[in-house]
């Protein structure tokens, strides 16, 4: 009868059980952003690392949620849209963004719609810039301006 010679496990059932500590930890996050989408309204997504959280004013829908403005107008940290559509035909608008430390990896889409001379300025908060300028003013129909926040500042894409 031949001899059987017991194989070492224990290293496979370390990499399994780093695998479930993966999985639960995983698992447990999913669903506190689950009870913080339903309790604060925040969104989440599925990343290539796993469940991560959406910077507010973005969607988990296939649209983009977005506003029209004729008039100044200061984007709050709950704003739910991510595209301003200002039409300045009246006067000049002034899009005032909201505070950078509150909106890391917030994207903002704010565009002219109007054919008229006036201008829409898009505004940082406080000092805080936009491509390290306190404004960007946007004057030619269709022309936009589309940003993103670091928590520190607003970068143009």
């Amino acid at each position: 009868m031949p001899e059987f010679q017991l194989q070492e496990v224990t290293p496979f059932a370390d990499e399994v059980e780093e695998l479930l500590f993966e999985i639960n930890d995983r698992l447990r996050r999913y669903n506190d952003l689950v009870r913080d989408v339903e309790t604060t309204g925040r969104n989440v997504y599925v990343g290539d690392n796993g469940f991560s959280e959406v910077a507010p004013g973005t969607s988990l829908n296939t649209y983009i949620s977005h506003v029209a403005k004729t008039a100044d107008y200061t984007v709050t940290d709950t704003d739910g849209e991510s595209v301003i559509l200002v039409d300045a035909s009246s006067a000049a608008v002034t899009i005032t963004l909201p505070t950078a430390a509150d909106n890391s990896g917030r994207v903002l889409h704010i565009k002219k719609t109007d054919s008229s001379s006036n201008a829409v300025t898009v505004d940082g908060e406080g000092s805080e810039t936009i491509d390290g300028a306190t404004t960007q003013v946007i004057t030619s129909q269709y022309d936009d301006v589309r940003i993103v926040c670091d928590a520190s500042n607003w970068h143009i894409l």
